[in-house]
């Protein structure tokens, strides 16, 4: 007799449906477990209000940010500015400190020359007033010569020093601010030297107008250098300070 099992019979076929549908059919789904739950924060910023407070307190503090950096921004803006003002009205004052103090060198020593010509003889004119009003002139002019001379000699080093530093210690400027330096300082002892030697003697004004011709066209020489070593550097004044 034979273990084997039977075949099922055709008529077993809905019996066999059944079980297929059962064993392969839809499930309902499993249910969840407590650690399976997503936590309250995570619930809550994935809902509709959430995502909208993410989004106000990231636009609040995104356009906080913008706002401090352009804040930042504007204020280094307006430091470098005024940084960059200070120091070009600290180039212009130096600039105009020199010529006002050579051109009153110039004109100092000029009138130095002038009082040993025979119109400031006071032994032209007759004691009295108008022989007065001589010597007074002649002192003044001594004077003014003698207080230029003592404020070239203390203010040329400190000069120097401004020129140097407001225009980047540019090479062309330095050695052409060095010879106007020199000039002046020959012109000015000249003149004097001149009127040293020439204190008694009141010599004709064509004579004493020949008096330290050299020294003049060579400080007029180098004024012109200065002026054009200055325009030169200042198209590069407008950027940043040079360091």
């Amino acid at each position: 007799m034979s273990d084997s099992k039977p075949n099922p019979e055709p008529d077993d076929a809905p019996g066999q449906q059944t079980f297929l549908d059962e064993l392969f059919g839809p499930r309902s789904p499993a249910p969840k477990l407590p650690g399976d739950q997503k936590p309250g924060w995570q619930r809550f910023l994935e809902s509709t209000g959430g995502a909208a407070l993410i989004t106000v307190i990231l636009g609040t503090m995104g356009g906080a940010a913008i706002t401090g950096l352009v804040q930042s921004y504007s204020q280094r803006q307006l430091t470098r500015q005024a940084g960059i003002a200070e120091y070009i009205k600290g180039e212009h004052d130096t600039v105009k400190a020199v010529f006002d103090l050579v051109g009153q060198c110039i004109a100092a020593s000029e009138s130095l020359n002038t009082i040993t010509t025979s119109g400031f003889n006071p032994n032209a004119f007759q004691a009295g007033p108008q022989r007065e009003i001589v010597l007074a002139q002649k002192d003044r002019i001594r004077n003014e010569f003698n207080k230029s001379d003592e404020q070239w000699r203390s203010s040329r080093e400190t000069l120097t020093l401004n020129m140097r530093y407001y225009h980047g210690n540019d090479p062309t400027v330095a050695s052409a601010w060095d010879r106007t330096r020199e000039t002046v300082s020959s012109y000015m002892d000249c003149q004097h030297h001149w009127y040293i030697q020439n204190l008694g003697s009141f010599v004709e004004e064509d004579v004493a107008a020949k008096a330290c011709v050299n020294e003049r066209q060579a400080l007029d020489a180098a004024l012109v250098g200065l002026s054009d070593a200055l325009a030169k550097n200042r198209l590069y004044q407008w950027g940043d300070p040079k360091s």
